[in-house]
């Protein structure tokens, strides 16, 4: 009995738990040259999206690797 318990909890944390997951992403700007990294999902009116793939980074630190080796992000 205690383990049907257990094992139910596990099952709702395991559905609840994608909820909590940040989301960041690589923006540009349409009008400038600069990207940042945002944590909401980036309009299509004000910005674009710098990965073709639309690519969602789950820790800040991940999107700001990624920002570094993005050739639109780098100034020569």
């Amino acid at each position: 009995m205690r383990f049907a318990y257990i094992l139910t909890g596990l099952a709702v944390m395991s559905l609840a738990t994608p909820a909590f997951a940040e989301e960041w992403y690589i923006v540009k700007e349409k009008e400038g040259k600069t990207c940042t990294i945002v944590k909401e999902k980036p309009t299509v009116e004000t910005t674009v999206i710098v990965d073709e793939f639309g690519t969602v980074y789950t820790t800040e630190i991940e999107a700001q690797e990624a920002m570094k080796k993005t050739k639109v992000c780098t100034t020569n």
